[in-house]
């Protein structure tokens, strides 16, 4: 063999070598510039995300009385889709409000609280709606209508045997939340699901 064939096929084998680490560098650059790409698609998602949180308000009503509502507010910045939404005495689920009172106090007793209270429900919060950025919704608000009326239902609200809400709801991006609390002792805040 001469030196020039050597020559060509060192070169040969050189240029070969060269020609799959630039192959392995360009895979391994692809693959760090998906997973980049991945992360800032992430973060701008987390740009939009909602953030629902669910708040007891206590003020004095029109009637002079101390009134107490539980509002649901979108903190974040994007729209929260509600997934799920139910209200849990006792770990069962009750569906309405009222439900509450007459599980806790019987449906005679119930009756008189709830014309004693002006107990306003709204509708609960249904699958699929959406809650903009800054909205707020009022589930429900009592109000007792004469002095002294409030102190036994209010208990209801206030004491160890208080409903439980719980809320499920996602971004637009389809990433999934869920708060669950009582109505003063607030909960945790949102927890994401996988």
């Amino acid at each position: 063999m001469k030196s020039t064939e050597r020559f060509q096929a060192i070169t040969a084998i050189a240029v070969t070598i060269i020609s799959l680490c630039a192959l392995v560098v360009s895979i391994y650059q692809t693959k760090l510039l998906s997973a980049q790409q991945a992360l800032s698609t992430k973060a701008e998602q987390a740009q939009l995300w909602p953030y629902l949180n669910i708040t007891a308000q206590m003020s004095v009503g029109v009637n002079g009385y101390k009134s107490l509502a539980l509002v649901a507010v979108n903190e974040g910045v994007g729209p929260a889709i509600i997934d799920e939404f139910s209200i849990l005495f006792e770990g069962e689920n009750i569906g309405l409000w009222i439900n509450a009172l007459e599980m806790a106090f019987g449906e005679e007793k119930a009756s008189d609280l709830e014309a004693e209270l002006a107990l306003t429900t709204n509708n609960p919060l249904m699958k699929g709606q959406v809650i903009r950025a800054g909205e707020q919704i009022k589930l429900f608000s009592v109000e007792p209508l004469e002095p002294g009326g409030f102190a036994e239902g209010f208990e209801l609200f206030t004491g160890d045997r208080q409903p439980t809400f719980k809320v499920v709801y996602r971004s637009v991006f389809d990433d999934k939340w869920q708060i669950e609390s009582r109505m003063i002792t607030l909960g945790e805040g949102p927890k994401p699901l996988q």
